[in-house]
């Protein structure tokens, strides 16, 4: 592609109707290249400095207007390649990308007009209109005071504060999840009476009261902006606001219930549910006198403290490498699940084979299946004898721990096979 004197892009097969289908500045001349608006976009982002809060107002990026312009000629069926910035979009399709871009940003009485960008009166509007665009429109994502507490605390490399208070979040979920271990080791407890079980020192309920006031604080203050926040914002996800802008699809929001919903039933928020509500159950359930002993209400309250340990998988969503995790397994599931399943058919299989070849014979005496096992040497007949033994495959479903520990190669050794036929059985289950 070539400039022509009189600031005119051209390119040898764009001669005729389609030669001064592009005007270009020659200070823009860079920006007709998909790699410089790139560039320049990280650039921009670089060169700014983290807020210490969450700013009002978001200025769209150049590099959003580049994925709305490509976006909209892949809808057309035009061919992309440099000749891309030379061919426009037409006029309408540009039209109805802005309004419902303004639509989308809440701008509803903000009048947008299309027809001063057709430069040439071709009905089409180039690349370097859209740069036009983004220069003279100024187009932004303007934040409400919910908006911005909601993105403090969900999303802390928005703010400077967000980041504090993402620190003081983990911090609580350390003090809270070590506490409850170290609670557990004999010297951190104490006994309440001479027959009671021992208890750990009354610190530690003091530590897990605070640590779960400050979550509760930080999950509430989260439900209740949530309703107020926009997830369909460009800078909460900026893919889909790109493909409403290129398609006629009717653009329906969610009410605020609707939001509510989904934040409480996303999988991060129910795991901080899960981590909270248990306390609040213990606090709720009667307390039995230490010298009356244990009973259903203390095997129900260890299984609710029990729970405090879920306190460590919000750490998922603060570390990246756990991010990354979690979408390496989301990716893999389909492989997850054909592990799982031959796991499972080799259990069924291999279980039940070894069972009925390792069971034995049955003992009327002992009422037991016993089988051959190990080698004795008998005094009388000054030779070696195989003893008979319990068999330890009572049953298939206990010949499907044996599988299972044998198949993850385990093999903790409570369960073996003694006879020939079991051994064979063994290490065939060992290659599958």
């Amino acid at each position: 592609m070539t400039v022509g004197g009189d600031g005119r892009a051209k390119t040898p097969d764009s001669e005729g109707a389609h030669s001064d289908a592009l005007p270009v500045a020659p200070s823009q001349q860079c920006g007709l290249q998909v790699g410089g608006v790139e560039q320049r976009a990280e650039r921009e982002v670089s060169k700014r400095s983290t807020p210490w809060f969450v700013p009002a107002e978001f200025p769209l990026e150049l590099l959003f207007f580049h994925k709305v312009f490509v976006n909209l000629r892949a809808s057309m069926g035009l061919r992309a390649g440099e000749e891309a910035f030379v061919y426009g979009v037409p006029l309408v399709c540009f039209q109805r990308a802005m309004s419902r871009l303004f639509h989308v940003l809440g701008e509803d009485d903000r009048s947008f007009n299309a027809q001063p960008y057709d430069v040439n009166g071709d009905g089409t509007v180039g690349w370097w209109e859209f740069c036009t665009l983004w220069k003279e429109e100024q187009p932004s994502v303007r934040l409400s005071m919910p908006e911005r507490i909601y993105l403090t605390l969900d999303n802390p490399e928005m703010s400077r504060l967000g980041r504090i208070m993402s620190a003081l979040v983990l911090t609580t979920i350390f003090i809270s999840a070590g506490g409850f271990i170290i609670s557990t080791l004999p010297i951190m407890q104490e006994l309440p009476c001479p027959t009671c079980e021992p208890e750990p020192f009354a610190e530690f309920s003091v530590i897990d009261t605070v640590c779960v006031i400050l979550f509760t604080l930080e999950y509430i203050a989260r439900l209740i902006t949530s309703a107020f926040m926009r997830m369909e914002l460009p800078i909460m996800n900026q893919e889909h606001i790109v493909n409403l802008m290129c398609t006629d699809e009717l653009i329906r929001w969610p009410t605020r219930l609707q939001r509510v919903w989904d934040f409480v039933r996303s999988a991060p928020n129910l795991i901080d549910m899960a981590a909270i509500l248990p306390s609040y159950i213990a606090w709720c359930l009667p307390q039995s006198a230490p010298e009356d002993g244990g009973d259903g209400s203390m095997v129900i309250l260890k299984l609710i403290r029990l729970m405090r340990v879920v306190r460590a998988f919000r750490l998922g969503r603060r570390f990246e490498a756990v991010i990354i995790i979690a979408r390496s397994m989301h990716r893999s599931t389909r492989a997850v699940w054909v592990l799982v399943l031959n796991m499972v058919i080799g259990t069924v299989i291999f279980g039940a084979v070894m069972f009925f070849v390792e069971q034995g014979t049955y003992n009327p005496h002992t009422q037991r299946f016993t089988r051959p096992g190990g080698w004795v040497f008998n005094g009388d007949t000054r030779r070696y004898e195989q003893a008979q033994e319990d068999s330890p495959f009572e049953s298939i479903p206990h010949a499907f721990w044996w599988a299972l520990v044998t198949a993850t190669t385990c093999g903790y050794g409570d369960m073996s096979p003694t006879t020939p036929l079991g051994k064979v059985t063994a290490g065939v289950c060992m290659i599958w």
